[in-house]
């Protein structure tokens, strides 16, 4: 028996198992996605962070905003500081932020000269996906956004 695929980043995105009767290879099993794997390192993707990203990154600034809170997880940054760092407009960056916060992604602070600031929610769960997003290296990330891109379904 072989399985014969075509991989697309890191996503066996269809596979046909194969089965020898002795005399030539006849085709078994026809399949969709199956399953995410690291190339590299031979583990399947974390499906529950895939989902997380899915969910919580409507938009592209949604995403590249997470991506810094994975780089920066104790940072409390001001909106100008914020929009420098990501070389982006305060107005489009405002309502992406402002989205977040609704899903308890981030969370917004007022100190006594009125400047407000903002950093990642100190929820358990929202801090472990950022910690597993943190430890991707630069493929693994590029092959995320992919598939974020594409909308595929882990196995």
């Amino acid at each position: 028996m072989k399985i014969v695929g075509i991989l697309v980043g890191r996503v066996l995105t269809k596979w046909v198992k194969y089965v020898h009767n002795g005399k030539q290879w006849e085709k078994v099993v026809k399949g969709e996605v199956i399953m995410v794997i690291d190339c590299i390192q031979y583990r399947v993707a974390n499906s529950k962070l895939f989902h997380f990203l899915k969910e919580n990154s409507r938009t592209n600034l949604e995403l590249q905003l997470i991506r810094f809170w994975a780089r920066h997880p104790r940072a409390r940054l001001s909106l100008y500081t914020i929009a420098s760092a990501l070389d982006t407009a305060k107005i489009n960056l405002r309502e992406a932020i402002r989205s977040l916060i609704e899903k308890g992604i981030l969370q917004e602070q007022q100190d006594g000269n009125d400047l407000i600031t903002y950093s990642l929610a100190s929820d358990p769960q929202t801090q472990e996906y950022i910690e597993e997003l943190a430890r991707l290296d630069w493929n693994e990330i590029r092959v995320l956004e992919k598939q974020l891109e594409g909308e595929a379904v882990l196995a």
